[in-house]
Protein backbone atom coordinates (compact mmCIF):
# COMPACT_ATOMS: atom_id res chain seq x y z
CA UNK A 1 0.00 0.00 0.00
CA UNK A 2 1.67 3.19 -1.09
CA UNK A 3 1.15 6.30 0.99
CA UNK A 4 -1.61 8.52 -0.41
CA UNK A 5 -0.21 12.04 -0.27
CA UNK A 6 -3.63 13.50 -1.13
CA UNK A 7 -4.92 11.98 2.13
CA UNK A 8 -4.92 14.63 4.90
CA UNK A 9 -3.75 12.03 7.45
CA UNK A 10 0.00 11.85 8.07
CA UNK A 11 1.85 8.90 6.54
CA UNK A 12 2.36 7.23 9.93
CA UNK A 13 -1.41 7.23 10.57
CA UNK A 14 -2.06 5.73 7.14
CA UNK A 15 0.45 2.98 7.93
CA UNK A 16 -1.04 2.40 11.38
CA UNK A 17 -4.53 2.16 9.87
CA UNK A 18 -3.30 -0.26 7.20
CA UNK A 19 -1.60 -2.49 9.79
CA UNK A 20 -4.65 -2.25 12.07
CA UNK A 21 -6.83 -3.42 9.18
CA UNK A 22 -4.48 -6.33 8.41
CA UNK A 23 -4.58 -7.39 12.07
CA UNK A 24 -8.37 -7.06 12.21
CA UNK A 25 -9.01 -9.15 9.10
CA UNK A 26 -6.44 -11.79 10.04
CA UNK A 27 -3.78 -11.13 7.43
CA UNK A 28 -1.51 -10.50 10.42
CA UNK A 29 -2.45 -12.94 13.15
CA UNK A 30 -2.51 -12.69 16.92
CA UNK A 31 0.94 -13.64 18.23
CA UNK A 32 2.58 -13.06 14.87
CA UNK A 33 5.77 -11.04 14.60
CA UNK A 34 5.59 -7.94 12.42
CA UNK A 35 8.21 -7.43 9.73
CA UNK A 36 11.20 -5.35 10.80
CA UNK A 37 10.96 -1.56 10.75
CA UNK A 38 13.41 -1.52 7.86
CA UNK A 39 11.28 -3.97 5.85
CA UNK A 40 8.07 -2.07 6.62
CA UNK A 41 9.75 1.21 5.66
CA UNK A 42 10.76 -0.33 2.35
CA UNK A 43 7.24 -1.76 1.83
CA UNK A 44 5.54 1.59 2.48
CA UNK A 45 8.36 3.61 0.86
CA UNK A 46 8.88 5.78 3.95
CA UNK A 47 11.62 6.42 6.48
CA UNK A 48 11.99 3.96 9.40
CA UNK A 49 11.05 6.80 11.78
CA UNK A 50 7.63 7.00 10.10
CA UNK A 51 7.12 3.29 10.73
CA UNK A 52 8.25 3.77 14.34
CA UNK A 53 5.54 6.41 14.83
CA UNK A 54 2.93 4.07 13.31
CA UNK A 55 4.05 1.26 15.61
CA UNK A 56 3.94 3.63 18.58
CA UNK A 57 0.30 4.41 17.75
CA UNK A 58 -0.54 0.70 17.58
CA UNK A 59 1.30 0.07 20.84
CA UNK A 60 -0.68 2.88 22.51
CA UNK A 61 -3.85 1.13 21.30
CA UNK A 62 -2.57 -2.06 22.94
CA UNK A 63 -2.46 -4.00 19.66
CA UNK A 64 1.29 -4.66 19.50
CA UNK A 65 4.14 -5.06 21.92
CA UNK A 66 7.86 -4.70 21.40
CA UNK A 67 9.93 -7.46 22.94
CA UNK A 68 13.51 -6.37 23.38
CA UNK A 69 15.81 -8.02 20.80
CA UNK A 70 12.97 -10.29 19.59
CA UNK A 71 10.79 -7.92 17.58
CA UNK A 72 7.29 -6.50 17.53
CA UNK A 73 4.35 -8.85 18.06
CA UNK A 74 0.57 -8.59 17.72
CA UNK A 75 -0.93 -9.04 21.19
CA UNK A 76 -4.55 -8.05 20.59
CA UNK A 77 -6.96 -7.63 17.70
CA UNK A 78 -8.80 -4.32 17.29
CA UNK A 79 -12.26 -5.72 18.02
CA UNK A 80 -11.26 -7.51 21.22
CA UNK A 81 -12.89 -5.78 24.18
CA UNK A 82 -10.85 -5.06 27.28
CA UNK A 83 -11.43 -7.72 29.94
CA UNK A 84 -13.65 -6.58 32.77
CA UNK A 85 -12.33 -6.06 36.28
CA UNK A 86 -14.32 -9.11 37.42
CA UNK A 87 -12.71 -11.26 34.69
CA UNK A 88 -9.23 -10.08 35.68
CA UNK A 89 -9.96 -10.89 39.34
CA UNK A 90 -11.21 -14.38 38.46
CA UNK A 91 -8.14 -15.03 36.31
CA UNK A 92 -5.81 -13.81 39.08
CA UNK A 93 -7.55 -16.11 41.59
CA UNK A 94 -7.32 -19.02 39.15
CA UNK A 95 -3.59 -18.36 38.78
CA UNK A 96 -3.14 -18.34 42.59
CA UNK A 97 -5.09 -21.60 42.91
CA UNK A 98 -3.04 -23.21 40.14
CA UNK A 99 0.16 -22.28 41.95
CA UNK A 100 -1.17 -23.63 45.27
CA UNK A 101 -2.20 -26.95 43.67
CA UNK A 102 1.24 -27.20 42.07
CA UNK A 103 2.83 -26.67 45.47
CA UNK A 104 0.59 -29.29 47.08
CA UNK A 105 1.42 -31.80 44.35
CA UNK A 106 5.14 -31.24 44.96
CA UNK A 107 4.70 -31.79 48.69
CA UNK A 108 2.69 -35.01 48.14
CA UNK A 109 5.37 -36.34 45.77
CA UNK A 110 8.06 -35.54 48.35
CA UNK A 111 6.11 -37.42 51.04
CA UNK A 112 5.60 -40.40 48.72
CA UNK A 113 9.34 -40.54 48.01
CA UNK A 114 10.17 -40.84 51.72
Amino acid sequence: MPIDFSDPRPAYQQIADDLRGKIKDGRIKLGERLPSRKDLAKHYDVAPETVRKAQSELANDGLISTQSTRGVYVIKTPEEPEPSQEYRQVMAELQRLTERVGGLESRVRALEDQ
